[in-house]
């Protein structure tokens, strides 16, 4: 899977993926888990003017 924001890639992952959450404040983070409910991956996201045009692109 790669997940890509804006022209920004966020995170390129093998495995598979169970849940994505956003969380905007204070810092713009993105929290990523497996089947198992274990993190895999927490990224900081890159300070964007607005986030509501946040889209999300799986491949």
């Amino acid at each position: 899977m790669r997940l890509q924001i804006a022209q920004y890639q966020i995170a390129s992952i093998s495995q598979p993926v169970e849940g994505i959450i956003f969380l905007p404040q204070p810092t713009p983070l993105l929290a990523i888990w497996d089947q198992k409910n274990q993190v895999i991956e927490i990224t900081d996201l890159p300070l964007l003017d607005d986030y509501r045009a946040i889209a999300f692109q799986v491949s």
